[in-house]
């Protein structure tokens, strides 16, 4: 698994803020696979690392994601769930009978 001192370096930030992000991450990728899958490491790898982007991101803008519209002013949205990219990912790898 992917240490935190990467995970800081891959969103530019300090290891002490983006513990939490990673450590949720991390949780959130194993419970959701289970204990035993057949997914590679370095997909998991992949998955925290998209996975502590997207936590650091929200506790970073708590209300909203900023993103840039096409004619260059920003726009805010509501994520409803901030794995969902992870969960695409790691969707084909989740045991058969798994609820989540």
């Amino acid at each position: 698994m992917i240490s935190v001192s990467v995970a800081a370096v891959y969103v530019n930030a300090s290891v002490e803020d983006v513990q939490s992000s990673y450590d949720t991450a991390v949780t959130m990728v194993s419970d959701f696979l289970g204990p035993v899958t057949s997914c590679p490491v370095e997909l998991q790898e992949l998955a925290v690392l998209m996975g502590t982007a997207r936590l650091f991101e929200l506790r970073n803008s708590p209300n909203a994601s900023v993103q840039w519209s096409p004619d260059g002013s920003t726009m805010a949205f509501t994520p409803k769930d901030p794995f969902t990219t992870v969960k695409s990912l790691l969707r084909k790898y989740k045991p058969i009978g798994g609820c989540g």
